[in-house]
């Protein structure tokens, strides 16, 4: 599609391919658009998918991608609702319509009373055998406000963080097969870049260099990327482009300061990117080295979730240190647990961060180089550094999933894992 096409023509056109898809899969639906919204009308109630990022995205999308996002929002719109979508009506032929205009119907006799009453007595029927149980028949002259159905009253926010959520646990679930990912994917997903530095405890988030990657108000804790070699996130600047700033929980027995740079809305869209995800690396690489960071990792995550994914950068002084970092980023954070209970400590209460830092940190000086660059190399990972500028690892774009296998690898060479 011509990328001089006006937003709305483009939604207009994105509306009539789902309203394809949808008829493929056997529902013939009312779909309009309603702001940045499409909104499928069910039986009982409505469900939504926003628009905003596929117009956004959608001029940069090879056509695969395109026909997969049409087909996920069709998906969102049938796999939201609460009840089948509701069959639209098929108007009369003209001449149908024409006879039936001229002809008397055997009711027309009846009077206006008499026709009143079976109309009701017909919809109290219906309703009774056929409306969900849980909701009674409203009371005659109760208010519309308080029959209607509790999808039609829901919030707008809340509904598209919902359905942005359940768009990036479909993903998740690709990813755990070792599939690929692309920009189409990118919906509730949210990139993190966590560094920390060993040594006297600062705050790094009020570090003076800082300011040179990441423009915000005096104490505020959100910002936009103003570092000019990232030129395709510096590119993104629309007005839900940010970067939220924080410092990291203590870690460890050692003095351990960190720091946690989540990059949210178009930001996300170069992580997924096969090309533009190395203006990720240079700026994890320009941070670190404007900090002084020793330790750090760069992935993503569902918004919704603690649980870390995709992978792909992880710093170290040595090697064993930065095979530590994939660990304790990767293998700690998983739905399912990974690691042993004795690397989070004995206690019965939530996970003990700083407790599983210094044990994986432990179990893993021993790693040299060698036996690094052999633990990733199988997921076809790489070791990159130097003892006095510290080590990387990275993971290729392609098998989302690289990272979290490696980490677990790793975890199990250390005995630290549930599965020695």
């Amino acid at each position: 599609m011509s990328g001089e096409q006006t937003g709305a023509e483009l939604a207009v056109q994105i509306q009539a391919l789902v309203a394809r898809e949808l008829a493929h899969s056997g529902v013939r639906a009312a779909l309009r658009i309603e702001g940045d919204f499409l909104v499928l009308r069910g039986v009982a109630g409505e469900t939504r998918a926003e628009l905003r990022g596929t117009l956004a995205q959608w001029d940069s999308l090879p056509e695969d991608l395109r026909e997969r996002r049409v087909r996920q929002i069709a998906q969102l719109l049938t796999a939201g609702a609460a009840v089948p979508a509701q069959r639209l009506p098929v108007a009369p032929a003209p001449e149908i319509a024409a006879r039936r205009a001229l002809g008397l119907r055997w009711y027309s006799a009846l009077p206006p009373i008499a026709f009143a009453a079976l109309t009701a007595g017909a919809v109290a029927a219906a309703y009774h055998y056929l409306a969900p149980r849980a909701e009674p028949l409203p009371a005659w002259g109760a208010s519309a406000s308080a029959a209607a159905p509790a999808s039609a009253r829901l919030d707008p926010d809340r509904e598209r963080s919902r359905l942005a959520s359940t768009a990036c646990e479909h993903t998740r679930a690709r990813v755990a097969q070792g599939a690929s990912i692309g920009p189409a994917d990118s919906e509730g997903w949210v990139v993190e870049l966590t560094l920390l530095r060993r040594g006297a405890t600062v705050d790094l988030t009020n570090a003076p260099g800082l300011s040179k990657f990441i423009s915000r108000g005096v104490g505020a804790q959100t910002g936009t990327l103003t570092w000019a070699p990232a030129t395709h996130l510096t590119a993104l600047q629309r007005f839900d482009a940010e970067v939220s700033v924080s410092a990291s929980p203590p870690l460890g027995e050692g003095r351990i300061s960190g720091l946690d740079l989540v990059f949210s809305g178009p930001y996300v869209l170069p992580y997924f990117s096969e090309e533009q995800r190395f203006d990720y690396l240079k700026l994890a690489e320009a941070l670190a080295e404007e900090l002084g960071a020793t330790d750090g990792a760069l992935f993503a995550r569902c918004a919704s979730s603690s649980s870390h994914h995709i992978g792909s950068w992880f710093l170290g002084k040595t090697p064993g240190a930065a095979a530590a970092s994939l660990v304790y980023f990767m293998a700690s954070f998983t739905d399912v647990p990974a690691l042993k209970p004795s690397v989070f400590g004995e206690s019965a209460g939530p996970p003990e961060r700083g407790h599983a830092f210094d044990a994986i940190s432990t179990a893993a000086a021993r790693i040299d180089r060698g036996t690094a660059a052999t633990l990733v190399g199988r997921e076809l990972g790489t070791v990159a550094g130097r003892p006095e500028h510290g080590f990387r690892l990275t993971f290729p774009f392609r098998d989302a999933d690289r990272a979290l296998r490696a980490s677990v690898g790793i975890a199990r060479s250390l005995q630290l894992a549930n599965s020695d």
